[in-house]
């Protein structure tokens, strides 16, 4: 239903799946030293330690190794198999790309490509920050979110009427 979406954000987004880094070896990891050794492969490539609050990690990390093995590898494969290319220019409302310039997982150059495809998009970068922005700054994503909603829909962000 397009015409009930005001606006769009994406935050660390791959929408390439042949492009999306560092999924390989899950399965083996997973295999050898089930969930709990995977969140402790994945929260580095997640977060910078010094840049999280040390409860936040520390809590990530044990929810993150409660998950089930094939919930993550389903997950992996579906992020791998997606190519969604076609459909960034079908986009037409206004799209906020927030960029984590390290995550190793999805390039910078994936951002820089849907702020190209999609017409009047915009792309706000994050230096250093890792894959998980949205949990380890999310103030900073929030700010810039409502700036950019008010901005580009004229609209407050959180007014009740929308």
């Amino acid at each position: 239903v397009p015409e009930r979406i005001a606006s769009l954000v994406t935050c660390s987004t791959g929408f390439q799946g042949s492009a999306i880094t560092n999924l390989e070896g899950w399965s083996s990891v997973i295999a050898r030293e089930g969930m709990a050794g995977w969140s402790r492969m994945m929260m580095p490539l997640r977060f910078d330690e010094v840049q999280v609050d040390a409860g936040l990690y520390r809590w990530f990390d044990q929810e993150q190794a409660k998950a089930r093995a094939h919930v993550v590898l389903e997950q992996a494969a579906l992020l791998a198999g997606a190519d969604l290319t076609a459909d960034l220019p079908k986009i037409s409302v206004p799209v906020l790309s927030l960029v984590p310039t390290g995550s190793p997982f999805v390039s910078v150059e994936a951002g820089q490509h849907i702020h190209a495809a999609v017409q009047g998009s915009e792309i706000a970068y994050f230096p250093g920050v890792k894959h998980a922005l949205i949990s380890s700054h999310p103030r900073l994503c929030a700010e810039t979110v409502a700036s950019f909603y008010e901005r580009r829909t004229g609209k407050r962000a959180g007014d009740e009427d929308q």
